[in-house]
């Protein structure tokens, strides 16, 4: 087998978008958009929009909803984190097509489940099942990348995350206007509605193309006892992949210190209508949406530009939190907040994945790539109960939390930047 292209900074990359449409990659890509788009719909949009649900259909004060929902999100990240490594192992015996599959199935209980209950109990394990899902559908679609013999690894790894942001915005947008003129119900059953479809839309795309039948050749192979790779552990311990899971964590923390307080916020601090609300917060993802492809592609391009890239992210992340910080109560600021927030993610997560579908061995990409990613999501589920202790205390504390993080992460990125310009390093 040949070594995938990696383009160097010398080489010419054939940037013309209906000539990498017309690719057979990417006819193997577009139903593993189609996951991302629908998954991001489901639970994305739902993690913005539940609080105001609870809101409509119980007597809680805003300040009890934070709390709880807090201890929410909570529980389902650190029940998805536990869940990351088995699902590599699911997808690496079973196949992407089986995953995804049954990615659906839970979505659809998950969400379905919601609809006759607001018990903590059993909306928490609910959401687990919701975050189980996100790891199978997350998690094929990033290897489906990975297994490509593609230039254009940055593009496919962009136009995932954009497809998931494009779900994200949609859904958003969409279902918070349900949620403000329709009876709140009609929120869950309209979510329950998309998954089905969404089920059926990938079953019809998907294909046993290249990349898939590499993935079932390695899947043989290693049951049959040939070819098998011995795990490196010195993969561990190499600067990339420390540092990069270093700054997932750190971006956790963030993210979870700031992201279950969006909807809230909006509503309760700013006074803002729920369909307003998920408006704002659906037409940010147009900045991600927007900048992600041609992040991807520069980064296909010339990954000498990684670290400045993700220190150009961790700047305008902080900048952004401390702004918010000192002008909270601005709904001006509020909706320039969520777009500068998406434009540092475009810089940060699609940089990241793309360098690890480049670098990360094949045969371990699915281990390697759920224990980075399992960090991100570690600090974000140590964090997001902190959130709403933070919110009772004072409605922009939050943010001043995160920025304090946000610091950190510049300085990692600037240590790393710095140590990278002397000593380059590959997984090998």
């Amino acid at each position: 087998m040949t070594e995938p292209i990696i383009p160097t900074d010398e080489e010419e990359i054939d940037l013309t978008l209906f000539k990498i449409m017309k690719t057979e990659e990417t006819r193997e890509i577009i139903p593993f958009l189609v996951s991302q788009f629908i998954g991001f719909f489901v639970l994305m949009a739902l993690q913005q929009l539940y609080p105001l649900y609870l809101q409509k259909v119980t007597t809680k004060s805003a300040e009890q909803i934070a709390l709880e929902w807090g201890l929410i999100v909570t529980i389902y990240t650190f029940a998805g984190i536990f869940a990351r490594i088995p699902t590599a192992w699911l997808l690496e015996k079973y196949g992407r097509k089986l995953t995804i599959m049954t990615s659906f199935v839970l979505m659809i209980i998950g969400v379905g489940g919601l609809i006759f209950t607001t018990n903590i109990v059993i909306v928490s394990l609910l959401f687990v099942v919701l975050r189980i899902s996100n790891n199978m559908y997350s998690l094929s679609s990033r290897l489906i990348v990975s297994d490509l013999r593609s230039k254009y690894k940055g593009l496919y790894n962009s136009l995932i995350s954009s497809f998931g942001r494009l779900g994200n915005l949609i859904g958003t947008v969409g279902l918070g206007f349900v949620l403000n003129y329709l009876p709140p119900i009609v929120l869950l059953i309209v979510i329950v509605v998309v998954a089905i479809v969404g089920m059926i839309v990938f079953k019809l795309l998907f294909i046993e193309g290249k990349a898939e039948l590499r993935h079932f050749t390695r899947r043989i192979d290693l049951k049959q006892g040939k070819k098998k790779a011995k795990f490196k552990f010195k993969l561990l311990t190499s600067q990339i992949f420390l540092f990069f899971s270093f700054s997932f964590a750190l971006y956790g923390v963030i993210a979870g210190l700031t992201n279950p307080l969006f909807s809230i916020y909006g509503k309760n601090v700013l006074n803002l209508s729920e369909s307003l609300v998920g408006t704002l917060l659906g037409l940010s993802q147009l900045s991600f949406i927007l900048i992600s492809p041609f992040v991807g592609l520069l980064v296909s391009k010339r990954q000498n530009l990684t670290y400045y890239l993700l220190l150009i992210a961790s700047i305008l992340t902080t900048f952004n939190l401390l702004l918010f910080y000192f002008y909270y109560e601005s709904v001006a600021l509020y909706a320039t907040f969520l777009f500068v927030k998406n434009i540092a993610q475009a810089l940060f997560f699609p940089v990241i994945f793309t360098i690890y579908t480049f670098k990360l061995p094949k045969e371990h990409f699915s281990l390697l790539y759920s224990i980075s990613t399992t960090l991100f999501f570690l600090g974000y589920a140590a964090t997001s109960y902190v959130s709403g202790v933070l919110f009772n205390i004072n409605y922009n504390l939050p943010w001043l939390y995160a920025s304090i993080v946000g610091i950190l992460l510049i300085l990692s990125i600037i240590v790393a930047t710095i140590y990278n310009s002397k000593k380059g390093e590959k997984l090998q």
